[in-house]
């Protein structure tokens, strides 16, 4: 391992144990813990948009050329995206309009890079034990973006820039 990646390796986990010690310390600032997020993702169009997402992602992974992409990476990384895309984009949008604070969007970042690369890097030294050198970010985190903008659909009528994540703690999923 060369000293780059042995630096990148404890900087991500250092960051990634930072915002879970936030989130466990601050649960109730995080709207993705509650049922209503849940019952946000499980709507009939987005189920099926997301079962095809992950079947994509996982079954495509091998052909890909990569040779450390398998299913099981394929798989995890594709259920991590789906389910955590949405709150991720949201809290982003929150943070730009100034109704989400800074931890916030620090443990929004950490959980966008665990699902688009760290969670990779880990399972490639985990199985090989070797860590991978950074990469592909952009295409990763345009997939990001676009599950967590298709995750925002269907909340107001008309508009993409609704999600469950915009609304307050008082305002409930109509």
């Amino acid at each position: 391992m060369t000293i780059f990646q042995k630096y990148y390796t404890a900087l991500w986990m250092m960051a990634f144990l930072g915002a879970l010690g936030i989130f466990l310390f601050d649960r109730r600032a995080f709207n993705f813990t509650r049922r209503e997020y849940l019952r946000f993702l499980f709507k009939l169009w987005k189920v099926v948009t997301i079962i095809l997402a992950i079947l994509f992602v996982t079954l495509i992974g091998p052909y890909s050329g990569d040779y450390t992409w398998d299913y099981t990476d394929g798989f995890i990384m594709s259920v991590l995206t789906c389910f955590t895309a949405p709150w991720v984009m949201g809290t982003f949008y929150q943070f730009r309009t100034r109704r989400a604070s800074l931890k916030q969007v620090y443990v929004a970042f950490c959980v966008w890079m665990f699902s688009v690369s760290w969670f990779f890097d880990l399972y490639i030294y985990i199985s090989a034990m070797v860590i991978t050198r950074p990469f592909g970010y952009r295409i990763l985190c345009c997939h990001l973006s676009s599950i967590g903008v298709l995750g925002c659909c269907g909340i107001w009528t008309g508009s993409l820039s609704g999600g469950y994540f915009f609304l307050s703690q008082r305002e409930k999923i109509g």
